[in-house]
């Protein structure tokens, strides 16, 4: 069969925050009382899903693993079970292949190691969008996690990350199976702008679509090669100088750039040909189109070191509404040894 491989923006506190319920004075689990997750356990027992434990306790806490989560999932959205032999999680293992929510690729088959917050994102995508069920679809992890973020599935941890290597709780994974049940019902969830800029980020290397609306005009990394010496864009962050919530905060704390965007270009360099230093500005600038309307901060050096390689940063600040003419006037440019390129898709 011939599939399709979509890459398109198709597509935890933190990746399963809270949703802002009020939490029950008492409960019938003596461990979960006064816990952030409180009410929506309570819930999530009313509807059957789950089940504390004989000694009285949730475990609220406790790292789930991926029986335990396709369990809760196909139980929660009601997916039709068979009978089968061998292990207990292996009737709704079954559902959740035979539905198309999950994928023998999407983990190992340690069923009961501790499943991570990225292959909870391949499942619960694929349970909230029938389309993505389909064998003959298959979609990019960045792509998942963007997608996912836009739907207010997942949020954004505390220190401006995604955290999607790291393990689950009970309370955690119940939270988001309770906002899967929610969009599958027709809600709209709330949405976590950091988190959507981080996925962006990783999907495409720039934030510029979910801060600007605009797309950059190519996917980064890209490389350039000047003379003797590489140059390598290894990512671009627009940070809006009036966003507190920015997940990018710290790259602009010694700033004054209220007013303006900045834009926080990493660059890595490739100084083992040349094997010495060089100046900035001799390979990398931004264009002007209007004088004095860029602002540039970092290293006016590039030093060699012992490895050839050296990585610097570059923060290049515009007015807002100096970007604004920008862009109405063809865009912005930015140049890598004299030669211009535009840093926005489809300018015209």
């Amino acid at each position: 069969m011939i599939k399709r491989i979509v890459t398109s923006t198709l597509v935890t506190a933190g990746l399963f925050a809270s949703l802002g319920v009020v939490q029950a004075k008492e409960s019938r689990f003596q461990d979960i009382n006064h816990h952030w997750g409180q009410s929506v356990i309570e819930k999530a027992v009313t509807q059957a899903y789950i089940d504390g434990y004989s000694d009285g306790t949730f475990k609220p806490d406790a790292a789930v693993s991926r029986a335990e989560f396709i369990k809760m999932l196909m139980a929660a959205i009601g997916q039709q079970l068979t009978s089968e032999s061998g292990e207990w999680y292996e009737p709704y293992t079954k559902a959740a292949t035979q539905s198309g929510v999950h994928r023998d690729m999407d983990f190992t088959q340690d069923m009961n190691g501790e499943i991570s917050r990225l292959e909870i994102v391949r499942l619960i995508t694929r349970a909230t969008n029938i389309e993505l069920r389909n064998p003959a679809i298959t979609v990019e992890d960045p792509a998942l996690v963007y997608s996912a973020a836009k739907k207010g599935l997942i949020q954004g941890l505390e220190g401006g990350r995604i955290g999607l290597s790291e393990s689950t709780t009970r309370a955690q994974a119940v939270m988001v199976i309770d906002r899967v049940l929610r969009l599958k019902d027709g809600g709209v969830l709330p949405v976590d702008k950091g988190a959507i800029q981080l996925t962006d980020l990783s999907l495409t290397g720039t934030n510029f679509m979910s801060v600007l609306g605009q797309p950059a005009s190519r996917k980064f990394p890209v490389e350039y090669r000047i003379g003797e010496v590489g140059l390598t864009i290894e990512e671009i962050t627009v940070i809006d100088g009036n966003d507190p919530t920015t997940p990018f905060a710290s790259e602009i704390q010694e700033q004054n750039v209220s007013g303006s965007y900045a834009f926080s270009f990493k660059l890595s360099w490739d100084l083992r040909k040349l094997q010495q230093d060089l100046q900035v500005a001799d390979y990398f600038r931004m264009d002007e189109l209007i004088p004095g309307s860029v602002q540039g901060s970092g290293p006016e050096f590039v030093t060699y070191e012992d490895s050839g390689i050296t990585r610097t940063k570059l923060i290049v600040s515009v007015d807002k509404e100096q970007l604004k003419e920008y862009l109405l006037k063809g865009g912005w440019n930015y140049a890598i040894g004299g030669k211009e390129y535009p840093l926005f898709y489809e300018q015209s």
